[in-house]
């Protein structure tokens, strides 16, 4: 008799153990549909900014010198959100933007030291479109704006992904 409870007992807890198991599976599976529609969703969003920033290095229209050197820092903050929500997408959304804004601050004030190895990273297109060339006090309110609007762009995503 004794027997056939610990067969009870242990059968009970085997199915429990396989039923949290397979609903943990099931979630798994959700969340990895998830993340792939956050990650296309975004590799979207990137393949739309990525030519619009850099054609606001080369706009030659009205407001020209306006367009870019200040709304393409905005841009900038933009497309370096949408970069680090593609390579982490649970990462928290206001994370990811503020951590944006710091290191593109970081880099503004990096400007205003010139030591050789950055003028060497600075002498072709896309170094001084990541370093930048010369500092500005008010690029910080565009790249303020670029990592809101950043923000604001992630929560959409991470909103029409979840259902």
């Amino acid at each position: 008799m004794q027997d056939y409870k610990n067969f009870l007992i242990c059968n009970f807890f085997n199915q429990t153990f396989i039923q949290v198991l397979k609903s943990l599976n099931k979630a798994n599976k959700i969340n990895s549909s998830n993340i792939y529609k956050k990650r296309l969703r975004t590799l979207f969003s990137i393949i739309i900014i990525t030519p619009i920033g850099f054609y606001s290095k080369f706009y030659n229209g009205p407001a020209h010198n306006w367009v870019n050197d200040s709304f393409g820092g905005t841009l900038y903050e933009i497309f370096w959100c949408l970069v680090f929500y593609f390579l982490f997408p649970k990462s928290k959304t206001w994370l990811i933007a503020l951590l944006v804004l710091i290191i593109t601050c970081i880099l503004e004030f990096l400007q205003l030291w010139h030591p050789l190895f950055l003028e060497y990273l600075r002498n072709n297109f896309i170094g001084r479109t990541i370093l930048g060339v010369s500092f500005n006090w008010f690029d910080i309110p565009y790249y303020l704006l670029g990592s809101g609007i950043g923000w604001f762009w992630l929560k959409k995503i991470e909103k029409s992904t979840t259902s």
